[in-house]
């Protein structure tokens, strides 16, 4: 073997083992990032939370959930109390994001992510330690969001965080049952409007009006010329008990606050009393429902809260509008339980008389 192949033999042996070293290296000692939670507090340092939601192009009014001793309440609804549950699962949700690398770092992204200060999906803004931190969050196309600090151009994703789960209506944080009483222990429900009262007393399993029957059908209205005479009225029993219903049974919408302003209709709203029975003993709680907002719901104050709430207008308005006489019908007539015609036979046959086998006979006819 000669010396220059000997040279070249050398050179090979140390190509082989630098690239083997280089793959190693490669193999062994990828890049990682590591995640590392977004807030530097924990959940129960949390004082106070205010959520801001955009819809289209309309801004909502903000919520505000704060802590109030050990409970949390919605501050902008007068301390209405909030369910601890909900809350809880907020604050984990929060303050145990955590992110990587940044998806953006220039302002000139924030829009088109959903994260600038005019153009975001939520706002949030957490109180902590006396301190607050507002972040914006936006949504993207693979379900997490985006979320930025306020007065930081990074922008990073927050995997497994939407924004849909960062709820912005009021009712989401507490308990929507308003008012309910117990139907089978309700015995009378009174309601005054600008149209006049209606007493609904319970009469075995069934509602009844006193007196309105009577009045009715003592003087019927009187049959133009060539018309029949009106049918006598009875009370339409699956009416009452549908609107009764409404009243026994309301959720509300979302809470306002204790003061009663001019704009909620209150003052001359109108009254459903229900004497009803609570923990055994006879009870009664009275309904005003007043106005309409500009959405479809109203105003509505009962007398076993200190709280003003909104409820669904569909279920309040009849209290306002309805009056005695919404709830009669035409009695059946008379002949409404007669058996029917059997279909094909002729018009006059005896009664108990039957069509004979094969048709009338050649030269019958019916009289």
């Amino acid at each position: 073997m000669t010396k220059t192949n000997k040279i070249l033999i050398a050179l090979l042996a140390v190509q082989a083992v630098l690239a083997a070293i280089t793959w190693t290296a490669v193999k062994s000692t990828p890049e990682v990032t590591k995640k590392a939670p977004f807030f530097s507090f924990k959940s129960d340092d949390v004082t106070k939370v205010q959520v801001v939601a955009t819809q289209g192009d309309k801004v909502q009014d903000p919520i505000v959930l704060e802590k109030d001793g050990d409970q949390w309440v919605l501050a902008s609804s007068d301390k209405y109390p909030v369910k601890t549950d909900v809350m809880t699962e907020l604050l984990d949700l929060l303050t145990q994001i955590t992110v990587d690398s940044p998806i953006a770092t220039t302002s000139a992204n924030h829009v088109t992510l959903n994260v600038a200060k005019d153009a975001f999906d939520r706002k949030v803004t957490l109180t902590a330690g006396g301190k607050d931190i507002t972040v914006y969050l936006g949504r993207n196309t693979r379900g997490n969001a985006q979320i930025r600090e306020e007065g930081k151009n990074d922008v990073f994703e927050a995997v497994g965080v939407s924004v849909w789960s960062i709820n912005s209506r009021a009712s989401h944080y507490v308990d929507t049952q308003y008012l309910l009483a117990d139907a089978d222990k309700t015995k009378r429900v009174t309601v005054t409007n600008a149209k006049g009262t209606i007493d609904f007393v319970k009469s075995g399993d069934d509602w009844d009006i006193p007196g309105l029957l009577d009045t009715l059908n003592a003087s019927p209205e009187k049959p133009a010329e060539g018309e029949d005479a009106p049918l006598p009225k009875q009370l339409d029993k699956s009416a009452i008990k549908g609107f009764i219903d409404k009243f026994l049974d309301v959720k509300l919408s979302e809470p306002v606050g204790k003061t009663a302003k001019d704009e909620f209709g209150l003052k001359n709203g109108a009254k459903v009393v229900i004497e009803t029975e609570k923990d055994g003993k006879p009870h009664t709680v009275e309904l005003t429902v007043g106005d309409k907002d500009d959405a479809s719901y109203r105003y509505i104050k009962s007398s076993d809260s200190e709280f003003i709430v909104k409820a669904a207008n569909y279920g309040m308005e009849p209290a306002t509008q309805k009056e005695a006489k919404d709830f009669v019908k035409d009695a059946a007539p008379d002949n409404q339980n007669e058996p029917e015609m059997p279909q094909g036979m002729p018009q006059g046959m005896p009664p108990g008389m039957m069509m004979p086998q094969g048709g009338m006979p050649p030269g019958m006819m019916m009289q």
